[in-house]
């Protein structure tokens, strides 16, 4: 087990020794990194099945946590312009091609 209850709160332990810290969650590049390595792993067909369908959950759980995290920084940009006086459209782009309609790319030239 990787979780136990100390004073009523619920602490992570890391190499059988309990964490009185909340666990962290990993930042963008971490999360990218790791995505990057399970899509390498997928890509290369040699995994059984149990396996296969793990790593792909654990991806899935990346992509939308990677999601959330530049949704965050994209209204922050959009905010930050915002109080420069701009009116022009902020976007970032997703993650290798996912959720990249409606970049900014796509909107080039429409904005003044």
């Amino acid at each position: 087990m990787n979780d136990a209850e100390v004073g009523g709160k619920v602490v992570r332990k890391r190499g059988g020794k309990a964490s009185g810290q909340a666990s962290r969650e990993p930042d963008f590049e971490e999360s990218l990194r790791r995505l990057e390595a399970i899509v390498g792993r997928l890509e290369a067909g040699e995994l059984p099945l149990e396996e296969t369908l793990r790593l792909f959950e654990e991806g899935q759980v990346l992509v939308r946590g990677c999601g959330g995290l530049l949704e965050r920084a994209e209204q922050r940009v959009k905010e930050l312009v915002e109080g420069t006086g701009e009116t022009r459209d902020v976007a970032i782009s997703g993650v290798g091609g996912a959720g990249a309609s409606g970049g900014a790319e796509d909107r080039e030239g429409t904005n003044a």
